[in-house]
């Protein structure tokens, strides 16, 4: 999980815990991002949230330079409507790549979206979001809330609020004794690995975002892979019909004792059929 924005700037020193308080307050009251609250109480300059922003985030840093450096070529690439959607400002386009600063370039639905309308392949920076507003506001005309007016681009700190005091490193508390850690397997470690300072998710050279149908990796990383054709099974012989199983006949029934008897009294065997008695005639 990426690190609180909070915590880098109080592990840099930049602000203490006092002041990330005070500003989470008035963000729980006036909303906002919790940078911009910061900017405006003066306890941070935008530079510094810009690099801690980075940091956070895994994204490059879209600079002032790149702000003001912005042809008006390139801002016709993204329609006002969008940029104002996704709080996004477009830097500058090389072939049919379009570098666009971004409030969110972790959103992976704003990046498709913004890929998909103008054509490009999109590669996201991060910016504040104070200074997207303000240059959205001299680059399209699109007006900011009150809040954010009187918020100048070069703004460091206000008059007459204190610098930062160091963050206090206190002791660490020793950890609970509990059941031993699952260790990752070499693969996972590698591919789940932190990236180290200076990388970040995506850059003008990679591939990381294919506009065309503007999903990450386009269709095809979500492909099956290529299998040959498949061989055809050999029919099976057809089989020979069998002939019925010979029923055999019915047993003979056994003789009963009276046929038996009357079998004895005429010398007949004791098998074969017997003549039924002639009648008796009238006395």
């Amino acid at each position: 999980m990426a690190e609180k924005l909070g915590s880098i700037l109080i592990r840099k020193g930049l602000i203490d815990e006092v002041q990330l308080d005070e500003a989470l307050k008035l963000q729980v009251i006036y909303g906002g991002r919790l940078g911009t609250n910061l900017v405006e109480l003066g306890y941070l300059d935008i530079e510094s949230l810009s690099a801690c922003l980075s940091e956070q985030t895994k994204f490059p840093a879209a600079t002032l330079a790149e702000f003001d450096a912005a042809s008006q070529g390139t801002i016709d690439l993204l329609p006002a409507t969008l940029a104002e959607k996704h709080t996004a400002f477009p830097l500058r386009a090389d072939g049919r790549k379009l570098v666009v600063a971004m409030a969110s370039p972790f959103d992976f639905a704003s990046v498709d979206d913004l890929g998909f309308t103008t054509g490009y392949r999109i590669v996201p920076k991060i910016a504040p979001e104070m200074r997207l507003l303000f240059y959205l506001e001299k680059r399209y005309s699109l007006e900011r809330k009150t809040r954010y007016i009187r918020i100048a681009d070069d703004t460091s700190r206000r008059p007459g609020r204190p610098a930062a005091a160091p963050a206090r490193s206190a002791a660490p508390a020793p950890a609970p004794a509990g059941p031993p850690a699952l260790t990752a397997a070499p693969a996972q470690a590698q591919a789940f690995a932190p990236l180290a300072a200076g990388e970040y998710l995506t850059s003008e050279e990679d591939d990381l975002y294919i506009n065309s149908g503007g999903s990450l990796g386009g269709a095809a990383s979500y492909a099956a892979p290529a299998q040959g054709p498949a061989t055809p099974q050999a029919p099976r012989p057809a089989q020979a019909p069998q002939a019925p199983a010979p029923t055999a006949a019915p047993a003979a029934a056994a003789p009963s004792a009276a046929n038996l008897a009357r079998r004895a009294a005429l010398g007949l065997a004791a098998s074969g059929p017997v003549a039924p008695p002639a009648p008796r005639a009238p006395a």
